[in-house]
């Protein structure tokens, strides 16, 4: 689910008018029919809270973080409003109607969370732990539980920072990370020095596209940009960027990039990088994209194969595939992601990570 910055168009507003007037009636439903009854585990051991599956998606009490994983926490009823902080975090998150909406370490997400009422309980969507607290979670159909398990998060700080501008012709507004801690400064230097360099390019090429905008159309062109933090383990970092550019017509023209990188080395990884010890992974690769984007290809489209400069990124135990928009699919399909496991690409990966 998108939240209002990415609802630039009046096509895109609509839609999110009829998500939530369904949400509504849902959340009315749920709250007078279902029990929670989804086993929580952390570390295979059961916790007092228990979730529920909503619309094929599993959302957790809100107050599961201080109740049952001890974060140092406060909900404010009157403000609808919990501050959770956490090792080198600090999340407030802001309860919607339909969703809820964080901001960690300064940076306001991009992506709201599914929000639904039980019993007068606050349940959100699990995403919002395993996004932004450091856990992996691992659906068990059979026992119809969750299994919480931590991870080891790089020993590093994440802030962010912001370019607001307002010009006669554009609304520009981007979010880029930065980051501290790290062991080796001149990699730190390079890391951020690569985002930073990032961002200032985006603004720059904002302002230089859209000269002219206002007084030729009558309105001024919108530019936001964002990312996510993918991974942040085993001294690696994978984020993910996305951006919006709205300058007319129907709907705005999105774009998403990503950068994996090492953290003691500085390296940006390629696919490659990653499996050089798996010669044939494209192959493999391939089959399983050919296989999932059959149905969402446009007519005159058809997918070939990966190659070296295939954009993706790094989450949980695997790799996501991930095509622009228009690449293969139609706008409706947006980014086309494929998950692949590592262990899934090569025996040698079982139980192994790529680097």
């Amino acid at each position: 689910m998108k939240n209002v910055l990415r609802t630039i168009t009046l096509v895109a507003l609509c839609l999110v008018f009829l998500n939530q007037t369904s949400h509504a009636s849902a959340a009315a439903s749920v709250q007078s029919v279902v029990t929670p009854n989804i086993q929580i585990t952390l570390d295979g051991a059961p916790l007092l809270s228990k979730g529920i599956v909503h619309d094929g998606s599993t959302y957790i009490p809100l107050n599961i973080l201080t109740k049952d994983l001890k974060l140092d926490g406060a909900y404010d009823a009157k403000k609808k409003v919990m501050h959770v902080k956490a090792k080198g975090k600090d999340v407030v998150i802001q309860v919607g109607q339909y969703a809820v909406n964080s901001v960690v370490n300064g940076h306001e997400l991009w992506d709201a969370y599914g929000r639904v009422l039980v019993n007068g309980n606050n349940y959100v969507a699990l995403s919002l732990l395993t996004d932004n607290f450091g856990y992996q979670s691992v659906w068990d159909s059979k026992t119809k539980s969750v299994h919480l398990v931590k991870i080891q998060e790089n020993d590093m700080i994440w802030s962010s920072k912001k370019i607001d501008e307002n010009t006669k012709d554009a609304i520009i507004n981007v979010q880029y990370p930065q980051v501290s801690g790290l062991k080796n400064a001149e990699v730190q230097e390079k890391i951020n020095t690569l985002f930073a360099a990032e961002a200032k390019k985006y603004v720059d090429t904002a302002k230089e596209n859209s000269k002219g905008a206002y007084e030729e159309l009558g309105f001024k062109y919108e530019y936001t940009s964002n990312y996510d933090i993918k991974y942040n383990s085993n001294q690696v970092i994978s984020l993910l960027f996305s951006s919006n550019e709205y300058t007319g017509g129907a709907h705005g023209m999105p774009e998403q990039w990503s950068y994996t990188i090492n953290i003691d080395t500085g390296t940006v990884y390629t696919l490659d990088d990653l499996f050089k010890l798996v010669p044939d992974y494209k192959q493999v690769i391939n089959e399983k994209i050919k296989k999932d984007i059959a149905p969402m290809l446009m007519y005159d489209a058809k997918f070939q194969s990966i190659n070296e400069d295939t954009a993706f990124y790094v989450k949980d135990e695997g790799v996501v595939i991930y095509f622009g928009v228009y690449e293969y699919t139609p706008y409706a399909a947006g980014f086309p992601e494929f998950y692949i496991p590592f262990r899934s690409i090569s025996s040698t990966l079982d139980g192994k990570l790529p680097f």
